[in-house]
């Protein structure tokens, strides 16, 4: 009979996770952002119609709305940045259920010390280093806010996917970059496969945070067992997150052009551009169409 093969030694204390991760490059990563910014500039002066519940509303530019999806990863950005903070908290020098037991009473400030060194960021050691041992309440947070923002990323998505739809028999507003051929037997449809992918990395993030979540929950009395899938999730939902926002920029966001006779004629035949929204004083601003009356 075959020898049983030998087992593994699994540590019995509290997993280390990098404080770090790879937190940094999603944080740095400002270019989508800035990309949105930069064509919102380029869309100065086109007028459109908003929608509110895929219903024509009232009229704003185009410019307002890359603006706006410019502030949403702004505010994703302010969101990751202050998460970040906590994971400077941590439990090294608890050892096995974090009492200390069997370290050297040196140990989690020289730890402490050298991780600050290293990683150029505030950390601290947690004031309780049972409950730190215990706790990955942090972990749960990051997962969360990675989900959110992929869910804002990905309805952003949406948005230029419905925006560039048709091209004859939709909204078509807009043009994305073609990346790939849509059909061989539709042989003029292209596909929005950018946007596409974003969508399927946000689905991909929705679903680690129920991972995440579960084995958080999981975990019984003085230490959480699924730390490694934790980490598994949250590096891989980093990963997924950078690529994305990084293909988005450069293979579709920076190439978009907007269809401008097809948004003027848009504007021309909306009632209410005729009834309620113009005359003397009217003009689109920072706020959505704004009259003086005399």
């Amino acid at each position: 009979m075959d020898s049983p093969p030998p087992r593994r030694a699994r540590p019995t204390g509290p997993p280390v996770f990098p404080t770090n991760m790879n937190f940094n490059e999603v944080i740095a990563n400002r270019g989508l952002e800035q990309a949105f910014r930069d064509m919102g500039q380029e869309f100065a002066g086109i007028v459109k119609i908003g929608r509110t519940q895929l219903q024509d509303a009232v009229p704003m530019t185009l410019q307002q709305e890359f603006e706006g999806f410019a502030v949403t990863l702004a505010e994703e950005h302010a969101s990751l940045t202050d998460v970040t903070r906590r994971l400077g908290e941590i439990n090294l020098g608890a050892t096995a259920i974090g009492t200390g037991i069997a370290a050297d009473p040196r140990f989690a400030e020289a730890a402490r010390r050298h991780l600050a060194d290293i990683t150029g960021r505030l950390i601290v050691t947690a004031p309780d280093l049972i409950e730190a041992t215990t706790d990955v309440g942090v972990f749960m947070e990051v997962s969360g806010t990675l989900k959110r923002s992929a869910m804002k990323l990905s309805k952003i998505c949406n948005d230029l996917r419905l925006l560039g739809s048709g091209p004859q028999a939709s909204f078509n507003e807009i043009n994305l970059p073609p990346r790939q051929a849509g059909s061989s037997v539709m042989p003029g449809k292209v596909n929005p496969v950018i946007p596409e992918v974003v969508n399927e990395v946000a689905f991909v993030v929705a679903g680690g945070d129920v991972t995440l979540t579960m084995a958080a929950e999981a975990g019984q009395f003085q230490l959480n067992a699924f730390g490694p899938v934790m980490a598994h999730v949250l590096f891989e939902d980093l990963k997924y997150m950078t690529a994305a926002m990084a293909t988005l920029r450069v293979n579709c966001v920076t190439g978009i052009t907007a269809n401008k006779e097809r948004l003027a004629r848009q504007v021309d035949s909306f009632v209410s551009a005729h009834s309620e929204w113009t005359g003397p004083g009217c003009y689109v601003g920072r706020s959505p169409w704004t009259c003086s009356v005399a």
